[in-house]
């Protein structure tokens, strides 16, 4: 399904606009000379990635899951900027995290990352949260709650909402019926639900777009056009009540 029929011409220009916002940005972090603001921004290719990975998908509720992804990068990009002496850690991190995952690849990616066995045996002393023992340790210490606290009043909504579908029981709960204002819910086996599909693109940008500026604001980089066109981009999906 194209872009241009999910957002109509206004909204397709505008979402290709908010990914390529990213580019000065970058420039900008690597004239700091910052590992600090090279890793931030890092971050936020990331988010731009999924998030235009999340325009190619046809099946709403899906795409709506991907939409809790990109707000909890924007949440560890926020709090990674905002705390430049957590940066050893977040290395540290991701060194472990990427041994583990590597770990599951067959057959084993080569060269095969470090060992980091050390490394993940501190965080998982360290950095266990208390009130979630069980949970996997993160860089940050924080619940998801606390994570995403900073991340925009309607964070919290999002998380709950696009975690039905993450999660997989409501997911298949639901995408084995389909609601008509007509007929209401009734089956309907392995169909798309019609749903509004430009929600959870537009929903992708919105927290895509609130990341970038928040990261020119706490890197203080100055890339006052690129948050014009961030507010502009934003005006012609819908998604400010600005004119």
């Amino acid at each position: 399904m194209e872009l241009k029929y999910l957002l109509g011409e206004k909204g397709e220009a505008a979402f290709h606009n908010t990914i390529g916002c990213v580019h000065p940005l970058i420039h900008a972090a690597r004239s700091k000379n910052s590992i600090h603001a090279d890793l931030v921004l890092n971050s936020c290719v990331i988010a731009c990635n999924v998030t235009q990975e999340i325009g190619n998908i046809n099946y709403p509720p899906i795409a709506y899951g991907l939409c809790r992804c990109v707000l909890e990068i924007a949440a560890g990009t926020i709090q990674l900027a905002k705390n430049e002496d957590e940066v050893e850690k977040f290395m540290l991190f991701g060194k472990w995290r990427q041994r583990e995952i590597a770990k599951s690849f067959d057959p084993p990616p080569f060269p095969q990352p470090p060992d980091h066995t050390a490394v993940g045996q501190f965080f998982r002393e360290h950095l266990t949260n208390p009130k979630k023992p069980l949970a996997h340790p993160a860089w940050h210490g924080l619940t998801q709650n606390e994570l995403l606290g900073d991340a925009g009043e309607n964070a919290k909504s999002l998380k709950n909402n696009s975690s039905a579908f993450v999660h997989g029981d409501a997911l298949i709960s639901i995408a084995a019926m389909a609601y008509s204002s007509e007929q209401g819910w009734r089956l309907n086996l392995f169909q798309p639900m019609p749903l509004n599909p430009r929600v959870p693109v537009e929903m992708a940008i919105s927290i895509c777009a609130d990341l970038l500026s928040a990261v020119n604001d706490i890197l203080q980089l100055g890339c006052d056009d690129v948050m014009r066109r961030l507010g502009e981009n934003k005006r012609a999906l819908g998604l400010t009540e600005d004119v």
